[in-house]
């Protein structure tokens, strides 16, 4: 038997981390690195951890500045981001052969998302994006693997990184379980449940020790909330108000601000319902622009990287949505209940590209899935992988 064509090999897929991890490296060395304020308040936050176990954020969740902080401190710079993201590699060719089964396509989109300009870049800012797709998708793949606890524990320390997803998780679980009964379904909730509870209790401890108060997750949902509804907020993107806060400047309770900031947005909300839903339009249309929002990121060259990539998955993913049948619709639905939910979350919040970010792999795949499916249908006369048996 011959040997098979060097893309069939299983060796493959490393060949591709490596040159991830080899782009990713070349990037943070090669371009001048900017650091952001909300990179220096994940390294403060991370030293402030590690050496009395508290944090002085109120904003942030614990996972992502131990984790960069350990990496500044052994190498300097942040080689544990380059290397989640580069790994991240193994999970985008993951899901892709679950949901398509064809080694080929689960290879391209892999391949593609080595190159992808927006994890190159996220690779070395300093921001919790690497890690936190990294988990995120770790437990998409545990998952569609029916791996239970793999998934839970990865999903958990998702949340350990950013909140973004606490309220969909569950509910993720239960779909991914559904095939296999209620009973099954439910089962797998109580787990997970149990999963969320064990590793977030060292963190409430610190809640508790902090606030003097039981604190889930953390308290910036007030913040942002607020953020994005205040008057003086015309387009749905970042927008601060410091001097213009809803509350006394001799408030200093960190749990009372986030309460009256949640009621002030509320009621700012309430009083002018058609401008919420203006304002709420406007933010899809940020959330979803194929360009950088920012004047300043709005030349040529990165309309070029960045906003022609993000138009490729869009149509590609439709080609997918309207060339699957019945059964890779229930397939993708733990996908399209992540667009739809972080797509609702940031209309109601603030919006930027930033924050779509974490379902782009999750489109890319889709897209390299449903474009490849149909080239190898349309000229090469094999069986579609969205219309399987």
């Amino acid at each position: 038997m011959g040997e098979l064509p060097f893309y069939k090999s299983k060796y493959v897929i490393h060949v591709i981390v490596l040159i991830a991890l080899a782009i990713r490296a070349i990037s943070y060395f090669y371009f001048s690195k900017e650091i952001l304020p909300d990179s220096l308040e994940y390294l403060q936050s991370g030293q402030e951890l590690w050496s009395n176990g508290k944090t002085g954020a109120n904003d942030m969740m614990p996972l992502y500045p131990l984790f960069i902080s350990l990496s500044d401190h052994l190498f300097g710079w942040p080689l544990l981001d380059v290397l989640i993201s580069s790994l991240t590699v193994y999970f985008v060719y993951g899901i892709a052969d679950e949901i398509g089964k064809n080694h080929t396509l689960s290879l391209i989109a892999a391949l593609f998302y080595a190159f992808w300009p927006m994890s190159i870049f996220y690779s070395g800012a300093i921001l919790t994006e690497s890690l936190f797709v990294f988990l995120f998708l770790g437990g998409f793949y545990a998952a569609y693997r029916k791996q239970l606890l793999c998934s839970c524990i990865f999903w958990v320390l998702s949340l350990l990184t950013r909140p973004v997803f606490d309220l969909l998780y569950p509910i993720l679980i239960v779909v991914f379980f559904y095939e296999e009964g209620w009973i099954k379904s439910l089962k797998s909730l109580a787990i997970y449940f149990f999963v969320f509870g064990l590793m977030l209790t060292p963190w409430w401890i610190h809640n508790y020790q902090k606030y003097g108060s039981f604190v889930k997750l953390n308290l910036g949902l007030g913040y942002v909330l607020y953020e994005g509804n205040h008057l003086q907020n015309h387009d749905g993107g970042p927008a601060p108000f410091s001097g213009k806060e809803p509350y006394d400047a001799s408030e200093t309770n960190p749990i009372k601000i986030d309460k009256k900031l949640k009621s002030a947005a509320v009621e700012i909300i309430k009083n002018d319902p058609i401008r919420f839903l203006k304002m709420a339009w406007k933010k899809f249309l940020r959330l979803w622009n194929p360009f950088p929002n920012h004047e300043s990121y709005q030349g040529f060259f990165t309309a070029l990287v960045v906003g022609i990539p993000a138009i490729l998955i869009y149509v590609g993913s439709f080609i997918f949505m309207f060339k699957a049948n019945r059964k890779i619709w229930f397939l993708i639905l733990p996908i399209i209940l992540c667009v739809l939910y972080l797509t609702a979350l940031h209309m109601v919040t603030v919006a930027s590209i930033r924050y779509r970010y974490p379902v782009e792999p999750l489109l890319l795949i889709l897209a390299c899935i449903g474009v490849g499916g149909m080239v190898k249908e349309k000229y090469f006369n094999h069986k579609s992988v969205l219309k399987p048996n």
